[in-house]
């Protein structure tokens, strides 16, 4: 997977600080007699390090190998969601994407697991309970991390990354070359037409410049960077692809990804001596390398005055132009300051970070477009740390204005930072948010190792990434001195910062026309070389080639080496969260309480039941989500509650939350779903937020219209723009919308429906209509009102004590609301969209489609239909992934009966539909001849699926979604057993029940092109994001 170079922070002050390093001591390990594999020789590892990780009290050991250079930083932590990322310093060197293929490639077989169809990966995989398990590519680096809360699995994921990286098959097999980067395909000699190029990596991009943002990101990065690793396209563009070779990605294996660039994280509960057995082990299968440095990274001097900069994206006028500003921040190493790393991104919250931020606020109010909100505000992912402000949909004679007030309103920060507005709430917000990670984080110890991997690259410290809130309290004490921190950064790093950019990108529907000519005519100059050398033939042979190379199976003896689980390394009880319920009375309101280790952190949430809404009125629900929050309260502006917020707590939330009915699986529950966390001592400021939200919102005041607008836009433009860059989104949400309940309410709160919905919500608030609006806004949420709410406190003991009181302070208040309007009942049934075949045009280098069915009444869900899809993920994969270049291929079976086949950036589109119409074949075939390790593996997988690992905070919550679901222990306890036991049985009764259905709709985004051509033979209806 290709990041971009994007601000990943999942660390939230994975910044450049350095602290004072233990002294080198020398440690001697013998791994020789390992029970996993023999590895001939003593390996010395050289401990240069030790100490603890501050901010979260974990103990660590930083060591060198000594005979190859290969580093190990090696985090002991209670947590036994142990995890490992073998991390590489992978500069950027052009525009072909090697490191972007061969992270590709590299997951396509080893040497110790020769295995290619699929690979490696992709078979643990089908047989593992990881939690998290992926590669990235940065434009400096390159991360392989992976975690699992199952010991053994977690030492099988370990030592096959750590072969694969090292020991890739691609080296001497250019067929996985072609077939993850790029190769060509002649369907007539004779024809010089018919050539195409193909590759998954060569597709994966061409689906992400459909992204109008793709463009300007890089546009921008270009000019901000242009002589290092940053500013070149570190996934590749797709014409440059075209001229990468194999010998090239050797070569660059052999320059990068040897143990002396090597880096290697742990985190968990696994002993060291297993640890570094496994990397003894994989540096032993090397022989003796030379020894070798890391890979030089280097940053991009500044210019001596800011620069503009304007291009083009493919796109209709009607989608306006793009203007940001973009700054370039840090030293002469790159980074930024030791003290003036957290202040900034404290002064980036302050900025952009809230909707009353008055940068952002500013845009906004602007009426001039609508903000770049996921590229705003501080990028410290790379060496260089950036910070960028935008908006998008902008008229072209505007874009100066858009500029000039960006530069406007800093000048206004440097002079008065007092409009920043209050510090501490920002600062608070940042801290309480940051504690709560642990707790949160589905993967913590890949959160942790993506953080660190940056600054082990540069060279920084990294046992001072781990004292953030020391320093936060440094800053503190400087803001309670009265130093001006955030008028002097904007001053230095703003103002008077030469290493800025403006950037203008004006859409072209020309664009994407010149971009397929282009390749056209690479593709014609290829054919013309081959035919003028008499060696068309080759072109014929290749094609051949390749489908050969991908219908190969690969011998067991292959297959054999493998690690995988067995069934009885599982558990075999479903997860138990405790809940205690407090009852009173004839109460209608429910408390639920759930005992959780979160640090001392307060998980405090409510559910409002929408099930009385009606159909038209329940579009409505997520503006409502997003008003409740935006517009103050009666007591409150809206500022001020932004203020009180950051200060109390560690952010409240609003948002629609869609389920399956477990006593009704065809239908449906909605519920709006309001989130808090606080410290242990803030739950009565939590409480009475959340009760002022909901009982006196803004909505009741007569002038919040404007900001009702301007919101309501915002939704919109974000809405368009999410479906432009994604596409599988809004293709799987229409499909699911017309064959099940849960599929429809989605779509209608996140897909064209609602997009149309926001668009019909601006047409009359333009026209002065904010009261009717209003009066719906309010209706809505009286009506959530009136039926039964839940309360839910997630927290340690203690902390739930110090909440209860609180919490039936909440009870008291919903049931007063309860008896004050009356209950009302909730709707028997929702619709469905038409069944129809449906297309959603975009312009776009690739499609995605969506293929499903209702399997009616004669089928019924078990934890086996999951096991089930996912033999039928393998096949996908196989088919439409390694042999026709889509970049993913899924399937899943819904509660109610629905089955879904979706594939994602795929050149395909008629070609994949008729793959999708075979699937049953695959499924009733497998059931007549199964293959039992395959079954048990995916037995495994699905076990995982529907009782997956949890961390705590996520327990507290899932165990509220179960309530409101009316999911019993009894029923996920059914699907866990159903899903270990599956059987070939269970696989031919899913292949029958979709041979029976046909699988007879079609809902597909495709490229402008292909909606042309094959609309005719496939869809009933052509749809337009952009309206």
């Amino acid at each position: 997977m290709e990041t971009m170079g994007w601000f990943v922070a999942f660390h939230l002050f994975s910044l450049q600080l350095g602290v004072h390093a233990v002294g080198p001591r020398r440690l001697f390990w013998n791994f020789s007699n390992s029970s996993e594999s023999t590895v001939d020789g003593t390996f010395e590892f050289k401990l240069i390090k030790s100490g603890i990780l501050e901010d979260f009290n974990y103990s660590a050991n930083v060591y060198k190998h000594g005979r190859t250079g290969l580093e190990v930083f090696s985090v002991h932590a209670p947590d036994s969601n142990n995890a490992i990322a073998v991390v590489f310093a992978t500069p950027v060197l052009d525009d072909k994407g090697k490191t972007h293929v061969l992270e590709h490639c590299v997951l396509q077989g080893s040497q110790s697991y020769p295995v290619k169809h699929p690979g490696p990966f992709i078979r643990m995989l089908s047989s593992s309970v990881s939690t998290f398990v992926n590669a990235l590519t940065y434009p400096d680096r390159t991360l392989y991390p992976a975690s699992s809360a199952n010991r053994q699995d977690f030492r099988n994921l370990a030592r096959v990354y750590l072969d694969a990286v090292f020991q890739p098959l691609v080296l001497r097999d250019e067929m996985i070359f072609k077939q993850e980067a790029w190769h060509y395909e002649l369907r007539n000699s004779s024809d010089p037409s018919s050539l195409s190029a193909v590759g998954v990596v060569l597709n994966e991009m061409k689906g992400y410049y459909s992204d109008p943002l793709a463009w300007m990101r890089h546009e921008l990065a270009a000019a901000l960077y242009p002589d290092t690793s940053y500013g070149r396209h570190s996934g590749g563009r797709p014409l440059d692809i075209l001229r990468l070779t194999h010998d090239e990605l050797v070569r660059y294996h052999a320059e990068h990804y040897h143990p002396g660039n090597a880096r290697v994280w742990f985190f968990g509960d696994a002993p060291e001596a297993e640890r570094l057995a496994m990397v003894s082990e994989a540096l032993g299968r090397l022989g003796d390398p030379p020894a070798r440095g890391p890979s030089p990274l280097k940053p991009q001097p500044p210019p001596a005055a800011p620069s503009e900069v304007a291009g083009h994206y493919p796109g209709h006028p009607a989608g306006g132009a793009m203007a940001a500003v973009g700054w370039a921040l840090g030293g002469g190493d790159g980074g930024l300051p030791e003290e003036d790393v957290v202040p900034m991104q404290v002064l980036s919250s302050l900025l952009v970070g809230t909707s009353t931020a008055p940068l952002l606020a500013r845009l906004r109010e602007s009426g001039l477009g609508s903000p770049i909100t996921g590229e705003m505000g501080l990028d410290a992912d790379n060496m260089q740390p950036s910070f960028v402000a935008g908006l998008r949909n902008v008229a072209e004679a505007d874009v100066g204005k858009v500029h000039e007030l960006i530069l406007r309103v800093m000048a206004e920060v440097a002079e008065a930072p007092s409009v920043l507005g209050d510090a501490e709430a920002a600062i608070n917000r940042m801290v309480v948010s940051y504690k709560a990670q642990a707790a949160e984080s589905g993967s913590w110890g890949v959160d942790l190792a993506m953080s660190i991997a940056g600054p082990w690259v540069w060279g920084r410290d990294l046992f001072g990434q781990f004292s953030a809130l020391r320093r936060v309290e440094r800053m503190r004490e400087r803001l309670g001195r009265g130093e001006d921190v955030f008028g002097d950064l904007a001053r230095r790093y703003f103002l008077e910062n030469p290493h800025r950019v403006n950037i203008t990108m004006l859409p072209s529907e020309e664009l994407a026309e010149q971009i397929a000519a282009e390749e056209s005519r690479v593709l014609r100059a290829a054919y013309s070389s081959f035919a003028s050398e008499g060696r068309v033939a080759e072109l014929a042979e290749e094609t051949v080639a390749i489908a050969a190379f991908q219908a190969e199976q690969d011998p067991p003896s292959a297959v054999a080496t493998i690690p995988r689980l067995k069934i009885s390394d599982l558990d075999t009880e479903v997860t138990a969260v405790p809940t205690e319920e407090l009852r009173l009375g004839t109460s209608a309101t429910r408390v639920l309480l759930h005992p959780q280790p979160t640090a001392g952190i307060l998980y405090l949430r409510l559910a409002l039941d929408l099930q009385a809404v009606s159909d038209d009125r329940l579009l409505l629900a997520p503006l409502l989500a997003r008003l409740l929050l935006e517009l103050g309260t009666l007591e409150r502006s809206p500022a001020e509650l932004n203020r009180d917020i950051g200060l109390a707590t560690g952010g409240l939330t609003a948002t629609v939350e869609v389920l399956t009915d477990a006593e009704s699986p065809a239908e449906p529950l909605v519920f709006l779903l309001l989130e808090g966390k606080a410290m242990s001592g803030r739950a009565p400021e939590l409480a009475q937020l959340i009760r002022e939200v909901v009982g006196a919102p803004g909505l009741l005041r007569n002038d919040s219209g404007a900001t009702a607008l301007r919101q309501a836009r915002s939704m919109a433009s974000d809405l368009e723009a999410s479906m432009l860059s994604s596409g599988i989104g809004p293709a799987i949400r229409r499909a699911l919308g017309m064959l099940d309940g849960k599929g429809w309410a989605q779509e209608q709160l996140w897909g064209l429906s609602q997009l149309e919905a926001l668009r019909g919500v601006l047409e009359r608030l333009s026209r002065g209509g904010w009261g009717s609006v209003r009066d719906e806004l309010l209706s809505l949420l009286r009506t959530a009102t009136r039926r039964p709410a839940v309360v839910s406190v997630t927290g340690a003991e203690e902390v739930i004590d110090l909440a209860r009181p609180h919490a039936e302070g909440l009870r008291s208040w919903l049931d007063a609301l309860l008896r004050r309007d009356g209950p009302v009942p909730p709707r028997a049934a929702r619709p469905r969209l038409p069944q129809r075949r449906e297309a959603i045009s975009l312009v776009s280098g690739s499609n995605h489609v969506a293929s499903g069915a209702d399997l009616g009444p004669g089928y019924s869900f078990s934890g086996a239909s999951v096991a089930a899809s996912n033999l039928l993920d393998t096949w996908l994969y196989k088919e439409l992934r390694a042999r026709r270049g889509a970049y993913g291929a899924h399937s899943f079976v819904a509660r109610s009966g629905a089955v879904l086949l979706y594939t994602f950036r795929d050149p395909g589109l008629l070609a994949t539909y008729e793959q999708f119409r075979r699937a049953h074949e695959f499924l009733t075939g497998f059931a007549a001849q199964p293959d039992a390790e395959e079954l048990r593996a995916a037995a495994i997988k699905a076990t995982n699926d529907v009782d997956p690992y949890m961390p705590p905070a996520e327990r507290g919550r899932q165990a509220l979604l179960w309530e409101l679901g009316n999911v019993t222990e009894a029923q996920r306890r059914e699907w866990r057993a159903g899903a270990m036991h599956a059987s070939p049985s269970d696989v031919g009764r899913l292949g029958s029940a979709m041979a029976q259905a046909a699988l007879g709709l079609v809902a597909a985004t495709a490229t402008t092109n292909a909606t042309d051509s094959a609309g005719r033979k496939l869809f009933d209806a052509v749809l337009s994001v952009t309206g």
